[in-house]
């Protein structure tokens, strides 16, 4: 199963939308979650549950995911000091 999901990743960040600016992700969709240009890739980012896992870089909210049950099913990332669970957008 983790390897699907690892493989279902990737395919998805091929297909994904690169970018300058959130600007440029105008042909792409995130549902819910707020879309973003994130390392020049359109991503959907939803902020941790509860609200309260502060960072300073993407390995902090790693490090705290289990402590402050922000268990993301793809990727981290430290936007404005505060974790975000990350998937790409799709097109």
């Amino acid at each position: 199963m983790r390897s699907f999901i690892i493989l279902a990743v990737c395919v998805a960040l091929a297909a994904s939308e690169s970018c300058q600016n959130t600007n440029d992700c105008i042909s792409t969709s995130c549902n819910s979650a707020t879309l973003r240009c994130y390392h020049n890739i359109c991503t959907c980012v939803t902020r941790c549950p509860n609200g309260v896992a502060t960072c300073g870089t993407r390995d902090h909210c790693i490090q705290q995911a289990h402590q402050h049950n922000c268990n993301c099913q793809t990727d981290y990332h430290c936007i404005d000091n505060h974790c975000h669970c990350g998937y790409p957008a799709t097109q």
